[in-house]
């Protein structure tokens, strides 16, 4: 009896060692596994907010030079491609806006669906069908009163954001977006980007 006792000792210490070490294996393949995901979707979410960052020096550079140009405008060709430039902003507008609504949500904690609002108020207020600079510069003879001064508020608007984008270089490569996507200097960058752009919906 004592030797079968010993036996079933020989055998099962093995055994156990063996069920231990298949659970630690895929403890640690479970965990790497859940840590590569998680750094792929910090990745992910890095990138993006480098590529919004990207289209809102864009924006600022075009709504800039387009209302500048309108505004210095002496030929047909010059109203084209000032023109052109206005509408190069208002495709990267959106990509802009949610910048600005992201830097604003990490600060704040509140919800970028809810933090946008403001700046999707005033972009429809510029660019928007029936706003300030639609149409601008689409018919012959000089700007009126009213589209001269939205231009050069727009103009200087855009020239403030600029500068406060500026301030701040995205990061590039996966450790670098990882970073963006943690948090860091692009978010005091972009609120007060972020602010000035909404100088322009506070000028009646």
């Amino acid at each position: 009896m004592a030797e079968e006792t010993q036996v079933k000792r020989k055998y099962t210490v093995p055994v156990l060692l063996v069920i231990m070490m298949v659970m630690m294996t895929m403890i640690i393949i479970f965990y790497s596994n859940s840590l590569l995901k998680g750094q792929s979707r910090d990745t992910e979410r890095g990138q993006r907010i480098g590529e919004r960052y990207g289209f809102a020096l864009l924006f600022a550079d075009q709504l800039h030079d387009g209302a500048e140009g309108m505004l210095n405008a002496k030929t047909t060709a010059d109203k084209v491609r000032a023109a052109e430039s206005l509408g190069g902003a208002k495709a990267a507008s959106g990509e802009a806006i949610a910048l600005f609504a992201d830097a604003d949500s990490e600060s704040t904690g509140k919800s970028a669906e809810e933090t946008i609002k403001p700046y999707e108020q005033v972009l429809k207020n510029m660019l928007g069908e029936g706003g300030a600079l639609d149409g601008v510069g689409q018919t012959d003879g000089t700007l009126t009163a009213a589209q001269s001064d939205a231009l050069a508020r727009a103009r200087d608007v855009a020239d403030a954001v600029r500068k406060k984008l500026a301030s701040y270089r995205p990061l590039t490569g996966e450790a670098g977006f990882r970073q963006m996507e943690a948090g860091g200097e692009w978010i005091p960058s972009a609120i007060e980007a972020g602010k000035d752009f909404l100088v322009y919906g506070k000028v009646e």
